[in-house]
């Protein structure tokens, strides 16, 4: 008897990865057929013959149909001569959709410190099997490296150790592949990253002992604390106890300068300002021993230029900025080359070098103004260069203001006139005239080389009579 085969399925459409079953019914007008029914997907076998039971067999459950419209087919093969062969079709033919997938992001540490290197994970799943494709990491919306291949659902972004102090949004988008969905995952709160904390330190601080008023080098390292890294900004402020002396430099300087007046055991601290991105710290104490010292100095003032034949006069100013009395002052102020001692105010009418004696700490500056003859023939050197100086038997922190100099340009200034007679008051055509010309430094100051004259002669005649001019 002839047969008849219907295809049904457990699923139609189906997602990719879901267990599908397929059931063939076979039917003849004389009876119920017995046999196998062979199914196909797209005209492959699906598993081995199946023994009708009562008419009916049922596939193996696949869960690999692939995503798209496949071709499902049951050849009936009967046993014994009873029945015919016969094949149907699944109509409509099966339908495989892509299966859906869920991204999950990690971070390795959340949250972190600025200069923490951090990688952060994606793990694509789905009720279907394990999706393959690629996953593009952003941070801030932006992308992050190129796309990572998963491996067994999972991609690992490459570590990021630059990411700014605050919450950055992380995301991470699945491609999608022939099977499964795209989709994207967010990191659950962001990615927190804090200050990264530091170590400031004193390395050293040089002189110690140091004098009142001098300048103590307090050199300072900043270091940032693991698991953060970089380079820290802002500024450092180093700070004695006992006083109000303090000094301030870059983090980067490493080291800065401070004025400690205040006598004996100081306490020296360094404290880091901190940044965006690095926390503030502040160093153990150090102690640095100050003796005492006076700062004397002098200052120097004079005329811009000066003429040759005349006097040049130098103000000098002496101080003791302290913190100490200063004993045994003694001011010099040699007159330059070529110049001569003049004069000098008190307390140095007679000359130099001369004993100013003790100066108290922050007296009232000492002036004495001094005078020294330029010789009128004076030509170098030029400019005309003074130095004075000053020291004192106490110990003294700053040198460098203890002599200061003066430049005056040489400006010779001479005062040169000519005058020109020839004792008469007419002349004869054809007659020699004589004119005496008489060239003058009436009021110099300054000496003259190398003057030179000139003169040219005019003749006139007017009527008989011829003039000469010149």
């Amino acid at each position: 008897a002839s047969t008849s085969t219907a295809v049904g399925s457990s699923a139609n459409p189906s997602t990719f990865g879901q267990a599908v079953t397929f059931t063939a019914t076979v039917t003849s007008g004389g009876g119920t057929p017995t046999g196998t029914v062979q199914f196909k997907v797209d005209a492959v076998n699906l598993g081995t013959p199946v023994t009708l039971t009562a008419g009916s067999a049922t596939s193996p459950a696949t869960m690999t149909l692939a995503v798209g419209t496949r071709v499902i087919t049951a050849e009936y093969t009967p046993t014994g001569g009873d029945f015919t062969a016969s094949t149907g079709t699944l109509t409509p033919n099966q339908v495989v959709n892509a299966a859906s997938s869920s991204t999950a992001v990690g971070s390795s540490a959340n949250p972190s410190t600025f200069g923490q290197a951090v990688t952060f994970t994606a793990t694509v799943t789905s009720g279907g099997g394990t999706p393959t494709g690629t996953v593009q990491f952003q941070i801030d919306a932006a992308d992050f490296g190129t796309p990572i291949t998963l491996v067994g659902g999972v991609a690992t972004s490459s570590a990021r150790s630059s990411l700014s102090v605050g919450n950055h949004p992380v995301t991470a988008a699945y491609s999608g592949d022939a099977n499964y969905n795209a989709s994207t995952g967010t990191l659950v709160g962001g990615q927190t990253v804090n200050q990264a904390s530091t170590t400031t330190t004193i390395t050293s601080d040089a002189p110690d002992p140091s004098n009142a008023g001098q300048a103590v080098t307090v050199q300072y390292s900043v270091s940032v604390d693991a698991p953060g890294s970089g380079t820290p900004t802002g500024t450092v402020t180093v700070t004695a106890s006992g006083g109000t002396e303090q000094c301030s430099a870059p983090v980067a300087a490493g080291s800065c300068l401070v004025t400690l007046n205040g006598t004996g055991v100081r306490t020296l601290t360094a404290e880091y300002s901190g940044d965006a991105s690095f926390a503030s710290s502040l160093s153990a104490s150090e102690n640095h021993q100050v003796d005492a010292s006076a700062d004397v100095g002098v200052t120097k003032t004079g005329s811009a230029s000066v003429a040759p034949g005349t006097n040049l006069a130098y103000t000098l100013t002496v101080t003791n900025a302290g913190p100490s009395d200063a004993a045994g002052v003694v001011l010099s102020d040699p007159p330059p080359t070529g110049l001569t001692f003049v004069s000098a105010t008190v307390p140095c009418a007679g000359g130099f070098p001369c004993t100013l004696g003790t100066i108290a700490a922050g007296a009232p500056a000492t002036t004495v103004t001094v005078t020294f003859g330029v010789p009128s023939d004076y030509t170098a050197p030029d400019p005309i260069v003074n130095t004075a100086s000053v020291s004192a038997t106490t110990t003294d922190p700053l040198g460098t203001n203890n002599s200061a100099s003066a430049s005056t340009s040489v400006s010779p200034e001479a005062d040169l006139g000519i005058t020109k007679d020839d004792g008469v008051t007419a002349v004869v055509q054809g007659n020699p005239v004589t004119y005496t010309i008489t060239a003058s430094n009436a009021t110099g100051p300054s000496g003259v080389t190398g003057a030179r004259g000139r003169g040219a002669a005019r003749v006139r005649r007017v009527g008989r009579a011829t003039s000469v001019r010149a």
